[in-house]
């Protein structure tokens, strides 16, 4: 609900899950104008293998604790998820990915996934009081950023 509020009355923030569960208590905290007073936040139940999101209809992307992507080899589903969200993402796009990894884990299982999906390494920061990554990925035929 805070990007809600970062985009205003101009964006929309689409809320994706693949519980239904999970889609369902956002959606009910999207209906409370003390928590969304936009109005700006819809819900979608996504599937396991696809985001089912457009191509090219979304400028950013937030997700966070997806412990799965943290094994060496993905499932077959993930990846084509992944797949998924990289056609939804516009050429300059941004993902950005929140990572719980605690000591004795790595972050380098995670960026391999992202990588191999198309997406290019833009930042990582480590925030060791909470033992979690927050990553900055450039879309898919994005441009890079000019130096400096």
């Amino acid at each position: 609900f805070r990007l809600a509020d970062a985009v205003g009355s101009e964006g929309k923030v689409l809320a994706i899950d693949i519980q239904q569960e999970a889609v369902d208590v956002v959606r009910g905290r999207a209906q409370d104008p003390r928590t969304n007073p936009f109005g700006n936040v819809e819900t979608r139940l996504a599937r396991v293998d696809d985001c089912e999101l457009e191509p090219d209809s979304v400028d950013l992307v937030f997700l966070a604790h997806l412990g799965f992507y943290l094994h060496r080899e993905l499932l077959d589903e993930n990846v084509r998820w992944l797949e998924s969200l990289a056609r939804a993402l516009g050429h300059d796009g941004q993902l950005v990915v929140l990572e719980f990894i605690p000591p004795g884990f790595t972050n380098k299982h995670l960026v391999p996934h992202f990588e191999d999906a198309g997406f290019t390494l833009a930042s990582s920061q480590y925030y060791e009081q909470f033992q979690t990554w927050l990553y900055t990925f450039d879309a898919p035929g994005a441009q890079p950023a000019p130096p400096g």
